[in-house]
């Protein structure tokens, strides 16, 4: 009697030997496609979480082909990852090497799986002509701004004329234009895992900590390319109505696209006149109520304007920061902390002065990394003011 495995052989040779799931071009046939989340070709092989979105999709491919549709079904490997990174080098191994070893264990071990892929359509990140279109669109965004008035992308060439007719000096135009850019270079806190000496995801931690060494992440401050993606919020929104999603993974898209609609201005610090931040309200209607603004701990501004009386308070609460993930720091039933930085600064709408706090549930990189706080208005901030006997100020 066969054995499993020896059914499975001789299956897996017969599929090879018809090209059972080779996409052919058949004008007749509605075309459908299908792509899963490709996996990093990284450790020794697919682990026991990949088969759960790759059978998924393989279900999805499988019912549509009974439907009559021309499927096409590819797979493919990211080979850019940091775990492909991390793995080279725990292993003293060439990059290349290690993905194209790995991407073999992989493809067997799909293989096996005996699921509905069109082998002849697999690819890696790695591959010039894969990696040469996704250069040529970062290419498009860094030479290309968003004309606000046209909605739509514009080459920074016509910026620059525009400028220019401006009378514009050259440190100006560039300032500008690198302010414009969709594709700009910044400094954004990003979780670290100083064992790995990796960046990491939020989906890459367990409980904080690194989900490949265990490590604490801390929160680090990195040097990275970042697209001006909000300027088609309306567009990424509008958008989501035309897709045929479960309506929880459109909420889901919403909240990542982060679009909403206030105010920004400018507080200066008190006796500073070069000190500013700026902060975002969607309540500007209770400016009046503004009774203290919270920092993020890696804003830049916040050890040039801390007093030598709380430098120490402000440098330990930032360190312990730095080794809670943004979830942890995000987390809404998590109770809000906060150091006072010693400086003030002034609302613009009625020259109050206003104490600056620095607290780790502020994100550096959402919004401007500053908020401000109305507890009459607000029950977190309401919360935080009683903690630390911050005057209340009712204004609606």
């Amino acid at each position: 009697m066969a054995t499993l495995k020896e059914i499975g052989e001789k299956r897996q040779k017969k599929w090879k030997e018809s090209n059972l799931y080779q996409v052919k071009e058949d004008k007749n046939k509605k075309k459908f496609y299908v792509l899963e989340m490709f996996p990093y070709p990284s450790g020794a092989g697919l682990h026991v979480g990949h088969p759960k979105g790759y059978i998924a999709g393989d279900v999805l491919a499988r019912k549509k082909m009974l439907e009559g549709f021309s499927v096409l079904h590819p797979m493919g490997f990211d080979t850019f990852g940091l775990g492909t990174e991390q793995y080279a080098i725990d292993n003293k191994m060439k990059p290349q090497v290690v993905a194209e070893k790995n991407i073999n264990t992989f493809i067997n071990q799909l293989k096996d799986l005996g699921l509905t892929y069109d082998r002849d359509r697999s690819f890696s990140t790695a591959d010039p002509d894969y990696y040469k279109r996704t250069q040529r669109i970062f290419l498009k965004m860094y030479t290309h701004y968003y004309d606000e008035k046209e909605a739509k992308a514009k080459p920074i060439t016509e910026l620059e004329k525009q400028l220019k007719q401006q009378n514009k000096s050259e440190s100006e135009i560039k300032d500008i234009i690198d302010n414009q850019r969709l594709a700009y270079v910044d400094y954004k806190p990003i979780n670290r895992c100083p064992k790995c000496m990796t960046g990491l995801a939020n989906e890459d931690l367990d409980d904080g900590k690194c989900e490949r060494c265990g490590s604490e992440v801390e929160q680090k401050p990195m040097r990275q390319r970042v697209l001006r993606i909000t300027k088609y919020a309306d567009r990424l929104i509008t958008g989501l109505d035309n897709l045929n999603w479960d309506e929880s993974m459109k909420d889901l898209e919403r909240n990542r696209i982060g679009k909403s609609e206030g105010t920004q201005f400018k507080m200066n610090i008190k006796d500073s006149k070069d000190l500013a931040f700026e902060v975002y309200t969607t309540r500007v209607d209770t400016v009046f109520g503004m009774s203290f603004v919270v920092m993020a701990p890696e804003h830049p501004l916040v050890d040039q304007i801390t007093t030598n009386e709380y430098k120490a308070n402000i440098a330990a609460y930032k360190e312990q920061a730095k080794y809670k993930s943004q979830l942890e720091r995000t987390e809404l039933q998590k109770e809000k902390t906060g150091e006072f930085t010693g400086a003030y600064a002034i609302n613009p709408f009625n020259g109050e002065e206003i104490p600056v706090y620095v607290g780790d549930y502020v994100l550096a990189n959402y919004g401007t990394g500053v908020v401000m706080a109305v507890p009459a208005h607000d029950e977190r901030d309401f919360e935080f003011a009683k903690k630390y006997n911050i005057p209340i100020v009712h204004v609606i």
